[in-house]
């Protein structure tokens, strides 16, 4: 019987995001990660096909902070990197008994517990699935058999295919615009900006928090989808679509 943990990486919240730098005060960006981070473990935790949550971090009482029922941690040994630390989480998570692991980032505010009970249920055997990013080279949801090398880092999604083909294992992809949109830069908050006001995001804490934030910089957050946004569009309508 497969019994499948969550892991959540979650890195020291002074390098987080630095790319919003020049929009968000670092107190501000500190704060976006964690409300991201509560969405994100609130969506696995309701999940049905989820036993066990496990925030993957060195962050002092984030449990805690977190404020999500039921959820643990694992504290990396030496905390070396993405893919030493969860691939530590890992083995941790097989010792406990689990079967397979579903990896989540912790900036995918648009994930819903209906959303992982899809992408998780009906895997085969030996199969990995992925959702990549929004620019198909990412890999934002994985969910894996273990024991099973991690090749994170940019151009992962490539990475992830060899390694399955070379280890004899299928590769599922699996393609959804609500699972794809990682917050990495300016585009990207704008683009929650537009979902809190038209989607269904707007009731999670990421979108209470950017009312909040948009009110304190005296601007109403944007209620049209600007065309110069670097990833277009087309993608910011497939996301509008879908979150309402």
């Amino acid at each position: 019987m497969r019994r499948l943990y969550a892991l959540v990486p979650l890195k020291n919240l002074s390098c987080a995001k630095t790319r919003l730098a020049n929009a968000l005060a670092d107190a501000d960006r500190s704060a976006l990660v964690m409300a991201m981070a509560h969405d994100v473990t609130v969506a696995l935790a309701q999940s049905r096909l989820i036993e066990r949550v496990v925030l993957v971090s060195d962050i002092a009482d984030l449990p805690d902070l977190i404020g999500v029922p039921g959820v643990t941690r694992y504290i990396p040994a030496s905390a070396c990197g993405l893919n030493e630390d969860l691939s530590e989480a890992a083995v941790w998570a097989g010792d406990q008994g689990a079967t397979d692991v579903l990896i989540a980032h912790a900036d995918l505010p648009l994930l819903t517990p209906a959303l992982i009970d899809r992408f998780a249920q009906a895997t085969r055997p030996g199969e990995l699935r992925i959702a990549p990013c929004k620019h198909d080279s990412g890999t934002n949801l994985l969910l894996a058999p273990l024991p099973l090398p991690l090749v994170y880092g940019a151009g992962s999604l490539a990475r992830f295919q060899s390694l399955a083909a070379a280890a004899g294992l299928s590769c599922d992809l699996w393609r959804n615009p609500m699972l794809a949109m990682d917050i990495d830069e300016l585009a990207d908050y704008e683009a929650l900006q537009f979902l809190c006001q038209h989607g269904s995001f707007r009731n999670s804490a990421t979108a209470a928090l950017l009312r909040r934030q948009m009110g304190q910089m005296g601007r109403s957050l944007r209620t049209e989808i600007q065309p110069q946004l670097r990833y277009g569009s087309s993608f910011h309508k497939k996301i509008a679509l879908f979150s309402t």
